[in-house]
């Protein structure tokens, strides 16, 4: 980032500051309108990168969550996708975490999809698939998407997000619809990433969960196989090609 960039990001977090935590006078409607406007963004932003959120609660606490958001998470940027991290932080220690655990871990699930959405997709080396014939396994790595994140859950977020996602624009599933998903199983592990086509969710089983992490972790093929012995690392990198996960081999 060059430095008048920088300097100009500052600017933006600096202004943004001033403009929330100002204490203006009754008569001071310029800037009240600067709030207002800065509090009607925030809320839009949000509904942006958690449209499922905002489907589950609804726009008067989406305003609300905004709101509270901006007092302790301003913008660092010049970019509104970049805010809202916090968000899930901010569900747990609200009124609404006591009837609605779920809504930490679906924010969670929001802000990750969001992310990922956002990054580039790199395309296979498959000519570096030839180092797993070279039997050096001790030396092998496997290098996934940079935009790869595993989740995990005990809520069927997955469901919860596909459900809302397909009841967009149509007034919200029914009762009964979110009875059937909460009531239906769903692994608890997610991985999200960005694909040649576009941002997809795989659920996986617990092994093939900590398989992957094993992988972010640094471990080698061989290391990986000797803490899990039993997992079919043929059908698992076919599967992994499939998906898009892996860059190359190294």
């Amino acid at each position: 980032m060059s430095g008048v960039k920088a300097r100009a990001m500052d600017y933006q977090s600096q202004l943004l500051s001033d403009i929330y935590r100002a204490k203006s006078a009754h008569d001071d409607k310029g800037l009240q309108i600067y709030q207002n406007n800065l509090h009607m963004t925030a809320m839009r932003s949000l509904s942006v990168t958690y449209p499922v959120l905002e489907q589950m609660v609804g726009e008067q606490a989406m305003f609300v969550l905004s709101h509270r958001l901006l007092q302790r998470e301003l913008p660092d940027s010049g970019d509104w996708a970049d805010w809202g991290r916090q968000l899930p932080e901010l569900i747990h220690n609200s009124e609404l975490y006591a009837e609605h655990p779920y809504l930490v871990d679906v924010t969670h699930f929001e802000w990750a999809f969001h992310q990922v959405s956002r990054k580039a997709f790199y395309a296979l080396d498959s000519a570096s698939l030839n180092r797993l014939a070279d039997g050096a396994l001790e030396q092998t790595f496997i290098a996934l998407q940079p935009s790869l994140t595993c989740l995990r859950s005990s809520y069927p977020v997955h469901g919860l997000w596909l459900l809302h996602r397909s009841k967009a624009g149509q007034g919200g599933p029914s009762k009964q619809q979110l009875e059937d998903v909460m009531n239906e199983p769903e692994t608890g592990c997610y991985v999200i990433a960005q694909g040649a086509k576009n941002t997809h969710v795989t659920q996986v089983n617990e092994e093939e969960f900590n398989w992957v992490q094993g992988i972010s972790d640094g471990l080698s093929v061989a290391a990986l196989l000797d803490v899990f012995p039993a997992f079919d690392f043929a059908a698992w990198i076919a599967s992994a090609i499939r998906h898009d996960w892996i860059t190359h081999l190294e």
